[in-house]
């Protein structure tokens, strides 16, 4: 009896090894299978792109004229709203045009704003100047600002006060107040 105890057991074992090997190599197989299809073709809008150089002065000038990014809660339905067109319209051309999504644009013109003042207003603090412009989180305004200038808010305003002649006056910190 002994002998058919070790037996079996190093045949559930074996069946146990086979049927994990084969769920891995399976799954593994999946998983990289997702990676070798070809790119799903992008359902292209000529009426759109007939237009994309109209619709991109009617954006630009809303940006401009309105600045709707320093809302803190703009989304592509308001956005669209504002432009008149549907929100499917401004995401194709956001993708296309800018191959960026809606939320990295507007973080985009956000960030470009940002620099802008920090550099016109220094006496303002550089957290303040972050959610004048839409920001309304500390941490990931210094995440996108890092991500996208290589250095912090108050490196980036230092280098250029500097490279303007102005000073950076010492009351100015990243507390908002």
């Amino acid at each position: 009896m002994l002998r058919n105890e070790g037996l079996y057991t190093i045949a559930c074992l074996t069946v146990g090894i086979v049927v994990v090997f084969y769920a891995l190599t399976r799954s593994a197989a999946f998983y990289f299978s997702l990676d070798l299809r070809p790119p799903r073709p992008r359902k292209m809008k000529p009426q759109w792109d007939s237009s994309a150089s109209e619709f991109e002065a009617r954006i630009s000038s809303l940006m401009e004229r309105e600045a709707p990014y320093r809302d803190e809660i703009l989304s592509l339905r308001q956005l669209a709203g504002m432009l008149g067109v549907e929100p499917m319209r401004l995401s194709y051309h956001l993708n296309l045009n800018h191959a960026k999504s809606f939320r990295s644009y507007i973080n985009e013109l956000r960030l470009e704003a940002v620099c802008r003042d920090l550099t016109a207003d220094p006496r303002r603090t550089i957290l303040d100047t972050a959610f004048a412009n839409g920001f309304n989180s500390k941490s990931s305004f210094n995440t996108l600002f890092y991500k996208r200038y290589g250095r912090t808010p108050k490196e980036f305003r230092r280098e250029n006060l500097e490279r303007l002649g102005n000073a950076l006056p010492r009351d100015t910190t990243l507390r908002r107040g």
